[in-house]
């Protein structure tokens, strides 16, 4: 009955320690269940600031090889000395620009990924931003594959036609102008605000000197059709041969000059691409989460504290408990277990004492058999001599004649 009762104590109070290790990290913790679901959280963004801006660096490599194809067809229209119905209507041309209008299709599907990375946080205030300011970029962008698209036909004849063609192409600019502005603002009231989102250091540097890449970015981009686009080169020339055969040298240096300024200009982006998508990884790939390490560090030893704590607490409880005793169930089976090992052990050991005088005993025998063959040989032979020097002494005075 003690027994039983000893054992439902220990119960009742091994339950209780559960029930306080239970309250001690789900209830009275409050403060360390906040940071770490803060500290969760922090995963989550890091995570999607590392992805989203994995893909500004493919967007900007994307976005390099439209350049390297405005840079392409400047080249063809000096190639082609200015000739309108040749350069517009050639093959390669053409495929430059489908090749722009390629690239930017495969940017907006980036931003389409960007996007929804970003809409998966909610009321996180610098991430609504960044998710407005994509979303522009992607809607200035959709302008930009129908202003590329290279289904259209300049005629040799029909300058109406052609006059049509190109202002069309031309009245998109200002559309195009208003979307850069509209990125430009958004830009800009991002860098407002980052001061008053407390973001850590390292995250609030990336984020400013990407914002300054976006503003020079996004003002070279609007630069590239404003003044002197393609298609105002086009419709230059498109004015100049409607009333002429032929470039005076004014026109030609003028347009000479134009282009230069325009090459200039997709050389200053290309490098610019090239110095954010160097930073950019730099940042992504060593700097960006360290702080958030040396907190999850801190977290880490403090949590660990934390349960040292409660398990020295646990022991200490324990050793209030009485000894066993031998009416303990769990003492009377180590005993029990003790015991079997032991009496293996005792078999074990009358086993090999039992081999042993078994084995001396026929020693024993074998050793008294051969002294007692040997001590018999011995015997036979001394009673013999016995004889023999008996039989001498007898017949020591007697004559023995040996009558044949």
């Amino acid at each position: 009955m003690n027994n039983i009762k000893n054992n439902i104590l220990i119960v009742i109070f091994v339950l209780i320690f559960i029930g306080y290790f239970y309250f001690e990290n789900k209830v009275f913790d409050k403060k360390k269940k906040k940071i770490e679901n803060f500290q969760s959280s922090n995963d989550s963004v890091n995570t999607i600031i590392q992805n989203i801006f994995s893909n500004n660096i493919s967007i900007n490599n994307n976005l390099k090889k439209s350049i390297d194809n405005h840079i392409f067809f400047f080249n063809l229209l000096e190639e082609n000395n200015f000739d309108l119905i040749n350069f517009s209507n050639n093959i390669e041309f053409k495929k430059a620009l489908d090749n722009i209008v390629l690239h930017i299709n495969i940017n907006n599907k980036l931003y389409n990924d960007s996007i929804i990375n970003v809409g998966s946080i909610k009321n996180i205030n610098y991430l609504i931003n960044l998710k407005n300011i994509f979303i522009a970029i992607k809607n200035c962008n959709n302008l930009y594959i129908t202003y590329y698209n290279s289904n259209f036909n300049l005629s040799k004849t029909n300058f109406n036609q052609n006059r049509l063609i190109l202002e069309k192409k031309i009245s998109m600019e200002e559309k195009i102008l208003e979307h850069h502005g509209n990125i430009r603002y958004l830009l800009n009231n991002l860098s407002n605000n980052l001061p008053k989102y407390e973001l850590q250091k390292t995250l609030n540097d990336f984020i400013k000197e990407f914002i300054n890449y976006e503003l020079n970015k996004n003002k070279m981009l609007a630069e590239l059709i404003e003044k002197i686009s393609i298609f105002n080169i086009l419709k230059t020339l498109h004015d100049i041969y409607k009333n002429s055969q032929s470039l005076s040298t004014k026109d030609s240096k003028n347009l000479n000059k134009g282009v230069i300024q325009k090459k200039k200009l997709l050389g200053a982006i290309i490098k610019l691409i090239k110095d954010e998508n160097n930073y950019t990884k730099e940042m992504i790939n060593f700097k960006l989460g360290k702080e958030e390490t040396k907190d999850k560090e801190i977290q880490y030893l403090y949590s660990a504290n934390n349960n040292n704590n409660v398990l020295a607490n646990f022991c200490k409880k324990i050793k209030k408990l009485d000894k066993p005793s031998e009416g303990n169930l769990i003492t009377q089976r180590l005993h029990k277990e003790f015991k079997k090992k032991k009496y293996e052990q005792i078999d074990k050991l009358e086993n090999e004492i039992n081999r042993l005088i078994d084995s001396m005993s026929e020693e024993d025998i074998n050793k008294f058999n051969s002294y007692m063959i040997r001590t018999h040989d011995q015997a036979s032979k001394q009673l013999d001599a016995i004889k023999i020097a008996k039989d001498n002494l007898e017949n020591a005075k007697k004559i023995k004649i040996n009558v044949s």
